[in-house]
């Protein structure tokens, strides 16, 4: 999954990107909002754009 995949929430997708790229990325992360707007997709992008193993 890669951001570009991922519908909409374009300011958030900036804001994510350019947290890791200032090396200011939060020890957690929480992503809420009702079901069917694309939390786990934009929280699976976010871990691989930052190279990180998910964890079922």
């Amino acid at each position: 999954m890669f951001f570009k995949n991922v519908i909409g929430q374009e300011e958030l997708k900036k804001r994510l990107i350019q947290s890791v790229q200032e090396e200011r990325v939060s020890h957690a992360q929480l992503f809420s909002g009702p079901g069917g707007t694309g939390k786990l997709a934009m929280a699976i992008a976010y871990a691989q754009y930052m190279r990180l193993p998910l964890v079922p």
